[in-house]
């Protein structure tokens, strides 16, 4: 299997990690793995935000926790997003 191709079906790895995806699948990766940039943008440093907090909510929707993760081509949803309510710790 083409790597530009798995490296699509496999959520964008980087190229080791393609590679030892691919051996378990018994695919054998052939060509080259082209530049791609939006798997540069993603792997950019963002800030120093913490990930933990001590401030707990006292009523549902207070405080909530996104996540948004995406570009994905290979899929019909171009973005992912996940939204946690700090109260009821329901997604």
């Amino acid at each position: 299997m083409a790597l530009d191709d798995a490296h699509v079906l496999f959520s964008h790895q980087d190229e080791a990690t393609l590679c030892a995806s691919m051996h378990l699948h018994k695919l054998k990766p052939t060509g080259k793995l082209l530049f791609y940039p939006v798997c540069d943008q993603a792997k950019v440093k963002v800030k120093n935000i913490a990930n933990t907090t001590n401030t707990v909510a006292n009523t549902p929707a207070k405080r909530l926790f996104l996540d948004i993760s995406g570009p994905y081509y290979a899929t019909l949803l171009k973005y992912w997003v996940l939204i946690v309510d700090n109260f009821i710790h329901c997604v």
